[in-house]
């Protein structure tokens, strides 16, 4: 909402985008090297993932405000990350002979690349106007904190729940997902 006078008017737009992300992971399982496998298939093993995240944005222009207006330009960001930390895991037979694997995750990540996004945006009802607006800040390193779940009913259905925080010093994110799954 922008305030004009008494009244106010709403600036609204459309983005598109696509974002790419790659990452290689790799964990040494140390359980099984040690024989403490035993009765639930505890799992400790130490992690490393290299990542890369790729975002861009079209330009697009909102509607609404009149004169105040703004049109955005495209806007690329990129940036490369490294993870490493441990994983934790088991694996749980119950008595309705459902499966249930209990995991999670303490690690550390550095990020290398583009620290924060900044959109530039022009008033077309103003020639020569220009601004700039900070948008995400991406910090260099932080700590994650993950855990979840994996509940195998049968051979074929399934149910799954993660959730994964990260604190930095320029903010803290929490992601949380769950689905069903149910193999043909």
């Amino acid at each position: 909402m922008i305030p004009i006078g008494g009244a106010a008017a709403s600036a609204t737009g459309s983005a598109h985008g696509h974002l790419f992300s790659a990452a290689v992971k790799g964990a040494y399982d140390i359980p099984p090297r040690l024989g403490w496998n035993g009765h639930h298939s505890l799992r400790v093993a130490p992690a490393a993932t290299l990542g890369y995240d790729y975002a861009h944005r079209d330009g697009f222009t909102e509607s609404g405000a009149g004169v105040l207006n703004q049109a955005y330009g495209a806007e690329d960001f990129s940036r490369f990350y490294l993870r490493t930390g441990v994983e934790l895991g088991a694996v749980m037979a119950l008595d309705n002979g459902a499966t249930f694997r209990p995991h999670g995750g303490l690690h550390w990540e550095w990020g290398f690349g583009d620290d924060s996004i900044v959109a530039a945006s022009t008033a077309p009802a103003v020639p020569g106007s220009a601004f700039s607006s900070p948008g995400a800040f991406e910090s260099d390193g932080g700590l994650i904190i993950e855990a979840g779940f994996d509940l195998d009913f049968n051979a074929t259905d399934s149910a799954q729940g993660h959730c994964e925080g990260a604190f930095s010093n320029t903010g803290n994110s929490h992601r949380f997902s769950g689905g069903i799954k149910i193999r043909f």
